[in-house]
């Protein structure tokens, strides 16, 4: 059975990560928009369909853990209100 396809965007993060990531998945980057404004906050418009992020836990090979966030503000702050998953002595890959 094929892996299920997977997307990697990038925003305004490392472009040299972001190209590690890609070939380690053996995948292209895919289309994003990405709008910076003047108080430092990120406007990301993601310009593809988007897969469940099990698909790319499973093409890494590892588990999932899934997060709740809210943000009180708009700055870089978030809050996990719920955490699914084990994460305890593990690395993890935020995937926001």
């Amino acid at each position: 059975m094929p892996a299920d396809p997977i997307l990697v965007f990038a925003g305004s993060g490392s472009p040299r990560l972001t190209r590690g990531i890609c070939e380690y998945l053996g995948v292209e980057p895919a289309a994003c928009e990405v709008l910076r404004f003047s108080e430092g906050n990120l406007f990301v418009r993601v310009q593809e369909n988007g897969k469940k992020a099990r698909n790319f836990a499973r093409r890494l090979g590892t588990s999932l853990a899934i997060a709740e966030k809210e943000r009180s503000a708009h700055d870089e702050r978030a809050d996990v209100l719920e955490l699914i998953g084990e994460v305890e002595g593990r690395t993890a890959l935020l995937v926001d």
